[in-house]
């Protein structure tokens, strides 16, 4: 199992959301839920990932951007609207 991702560190808040508000056009208010925080006294106080192993076991690389995976996948939900996803707000 590889948990693939970028090299560049990315904060969720600062560049996910405010990506994802660009392409939505919706500027909504980011709600952080206090119960799901990092405690303060976590031993782990930063997660980041790396690709670097499955790049050198299979010459894997992305073939998109961030942005692009991000509007695709957007795109598809708006599409694919059902009852199933009407826990989604696109």
């Amino acid at each position: 199992h590889y948990p693939l991702r970028r090299q560049r560190q990315m904060c969720i808040r600062d560049r996910l959301c405010k990506e994802i508000s660009k392409i939505t056009n919706r500027k909504k208010p980011i709600k952080i839920n206090s119960e799901r925080k990092r405690p303060i006294l976590s031993e782990v106080d930063n997660l980041q990932g790396s690709n670097k192993k499955i790049k050198k076991l299979i010459s894997w690389k992305p073939k998109i951007k961030l942005s692009l995976g991000l509007k695709l996948t957007i795109d598809w939900f708006k599409k694919n609207k059902s009852n199933h996803y009407k826990q989604y707000v696109i």
